[in-house]
């Protein structure tokens, strides 16, 4: 079994260069929400003759991870500017003027 991260500058002739032919099953790991070059890959691997092609949907954990840290970063970023003082003053206090 092989793991293949790629993204959208991935090309057949990239995939030329990687030898498949002794893998009976693939795991596809896309950094590219291009659904065609996800295809064109896919295909490469059946044309390899893989009998295993499985894509993990790297574009729903992303959402999901996205999500789930989202209400942290927007308190954190609520928080910042009282976290620095400079000359009494914080962030929001410099930026009002």
């Amino acid at each position: 079994m092989s793991l293949l991260i790629f993204d959208g500058n991935i090309s057949i002739e990239d995939m030329n260069r990687v030898s498949l032919k002794e893998e009976n099953s693939i795991i596809l790991f896309p950094l590219t929400s291009k659904q065609y070059i996800l295809n064109q890959v896919v295909d490469k691997c059946y044309a390899e003759d893989i009998k295993r092609v499985e894509i993990i949907e790297t574009g729903q954990i992303i959402d999901k991870t996205a999500d789930e840290i989202r209400d942290k970063y927007i308190e954190f970023i609520a928080r910042l500017p009282d976290k620095f003082r400079i000359n009494g003053k914080n962030l929001k206090e410099w930026f009002l003027y």
